[in-house]
């Protein structure tokens, strides 16, 4: 824990608990940890309904922690779950579930219970896959996400380790079949790969992050140098800055800028981001293209990369005195009780058509047209009533003394300190 620091002095930390060894041996070593410093611990369990066991397994594991001492949640994911791609979506939903939770207790730190098994299982799918020296560094122990933290104490020690310091304890834990499942691609390693293979691919773990923090580095410097952030969630890029870069160094800050500014929270394909390079570097007029829920547009030596209008998240209520993440891009909120039944959604064609017909000073905006459109704005019915970017509010009553509460945060961060290796 000290080498995932720094920590406040009585830190406050939430762990997440599926019930199995792993996450169970890290609630259990973290709490006698936080209560040498006289923290407080949070002990999160996430129960996506995906077995009929679900339920039992997690109240189980709270009987099982409240013989230590420790205070537990359990937090219920009701979907909606899709037809295909359940687990990658249970995993998205376990996430967002457990940053909100740490974002409205003030929480900055969020252990989680991967190991060096789950490191080296890591590598090896994303080997199969032609990952490039980004992916094969796996997993960080530090990620730096805009709210909170997310540590993982467990990556230099084995599973067996784990089990055995339950076992010492004369502690039992919860099995969960899914993991063993061999349709899966981490089933199916653990069922076919051996020991050495695995620590073969912690080896290529090693050295790729050595190689991606070297990498993003550069990256971070060239973005200080040629990106200009706009807080309304777009980024002009200045290709006359970008000249000096070499090809990989480029592909890494195009790839991040696209990340950053559709809110995702994977690169894009590889091959997709050197086309756009390729692009970029040999083509004397640069061609407008969409990619990965960004539209990239070019304009004099400047590139502007937009959130792409036809991928915009649905629309939203709007909740008094509450926080409402929009796109994943946007959080908003206002301090007073609405009398209006208030929906975010984005300007479109229809809203901006509005918006300048009741205040036509609004066309000398020098936010690109694009990004206009795809700006959060605030609806009653079919009426526009508020668009914070804009400075715009309609003149109604019942929002006299309503003011609104806007901020970018997209999850992933352009540049972040450094990618986590402890």
């Amino acid at each position: 824990m000290e080498s995932l620091g720094p920590f406040e002095s009585s830190p406050e930390i939430a762990v997440a608990v599926s019930g199995g060894s792993d996450s169970l041996c890290l609630a259990i070593l973290s709490n006698r940890w936080v209560k040498k410093r006289g923290g407080k611990l949070h002990v999160l369990t996430v129960d996506h309904k995906l077995r009929k066991e679900s339920e039992v397994e997690a109240r189980q594991v709270g009987n099982w922690l409240r013989s230590y001492n420790m205070s537990h949640e359990i937090i219920e994911w009701d979907g909606p779950y899709p037809r295909s791609g359940i687990q990658a979506a249970a995993r998205i939903a376990r996430y967002k579930i457990l940053e909100e939770f740490c974002r409205n207790k003030n929480i900055l730190h969020l252990l989680v219970g991967h190991h060096q098994n789950d490191q080296a299982e890591t590598v090896l799918i994303r080997q199969e896959g032609s990952s490039g020296s980004n992916g094969l560094a796996a997993m960080a122990a530090i990620y730096e996400k805009k709210d909170v933290r997310i540590l993982r104490p467990f990556l230099k020690i084995s599973k067996p380790r784990l089990v055995a310091t339950l076992e010492a304890l004369d502690q039992k834990w919860v099995d969960d079949p899914s993991n063993m499942n061999t349709k899966t691609a981490r089933g199916r390693l653990r069922a076919e790969i051996k020991e050495s293979i695995l620590d073969k691919a912690l080896v290529l773990a090693q050295n790729s992050a050595s190689i991606r923090i070297k990498g993003e580095i550069e990256t971070a410097r060239i973005a200080a140098r040629a990106l200009s952030f706009n807080p309304a969630a777009f980024i002009k890029i200045d290709l006359d800055q970008l000249d000096a870069a070499n090809t990989q160094n480029l592909e890494r800050v195009l790839s991040k800028t696209i990340m950053t500014v559709a809110a995702r929270y994977y690169p894009p394909r590889l091959r997709q981001i050197k086309s756009l390079v390729k692009n970029l570097i040999n083509d004397s007029e640069f061609h407008d293209c969409t990619l990965a829920g960004c539209r990239i547009l070019g304009q004099k030596r400047n590139i502007y990369v937009i959130r792409e209008l036809a991928r915009l998240g649905p629309d939203m209520i709007l909740r008094d005195r509450k926080e409402t993440l929009w796109d994943n891009r946007f959080i908003i909120s206002t301090k007073q009780d609405l009398t209006l039944d208030l929906r975010i959604a984005a300007v479109h064609k229809a809203g901006w058509a509005q918006i300048i017909s009741d205040d036509s000073n609004l066309k000398q905006t020098l936010i690109p047209f694009e990004a206009r459109l795809s700006l959060p704005s605030i609806w009653y019915g079919d009426t526009v009533v508020a668009v914070p970017h804009l400075g715009y509010k309609k003149k109604i009553k019942a929002l006299d003394k309503v003011n609104f509460s806007i901020r970018w945060a997209p999850p992933s961060a352009m540049a972040s300190a450094k990618f986590g290796r402890v």
